[in-house]
């Protein structure tokens, strides 16, 4: 019984070391300056400037793509229509990504994807491309890309978005 007190007292002691030492603090809290912001504030600002930076890399590689891309196409010889298609697409892809809070990288994979099909699919002879195709691979490119890129990704029906 003594043997049970003590190992009791031995863990209300282990308790009480557990407890806020309160007599430590002092009562009025010292606003916080500048150099002492809080870690999580930190953390975010560097993940704000990381994802800011992929974005910048992102946008300048789109730019090259898009260079080399304008050439390929007046090389191509591709149809007025088709490149307003394209336009339209591009378009469509753009509202989709905003009304889905997709990310950049999904906006930008999703018209690289429909380019390099556009391209691959102008070489054809035998099929000439008509402006609904180029829908058509326009909301299978943006459905690829979201599902390489986001986590959560609508069904097919739900990516219908106007313009309006």
């Amino acid at each position: 019984m003594a043997e049970e007190e003590e190992k009791s007292h031995h863990h209300l002691v282990c308790l009480n070391d557990l407890s806020c030492n309160e007599d430590n603090m002092s009562t009025i809290e010292q606003p916080l300056s500048n150099n002492h912001l809080p870690q999580f504030i930190v953390e975010l600002d560097e993940q704000l400037d990381k994802q800011y930076c992929w974005l910048h890399i992102l946008l300048s590689k789109e730019d090259e793509n898009h260079t080399k891309l304008s050439t390929c196409f007046l090389k191509a010889d591709m149809s007025l229509i088709i490149i307003s298609a394209r336009q339209e697409a591009v378009k469509w892809i753009l509202a989709v990504n905003s009304y889905h809070d997709f990310s950049a990288f999904t906006a930008v994979l999703s018209v690289n994807y429909l380019d390099q099909f556009l391209l691959s699919f102008q070489s054809r002879s035998d099929m000439p491309m008509k402006p609904w195709m180029v829908q058509l691979a326009a909301v299978a490119c943006l459905s690829l890309a979201a599902k390489v890129v986001e986590i959560h990704v609508p069904l097919l029906f739900d990516l219908q978005v106007s313009l309006i």
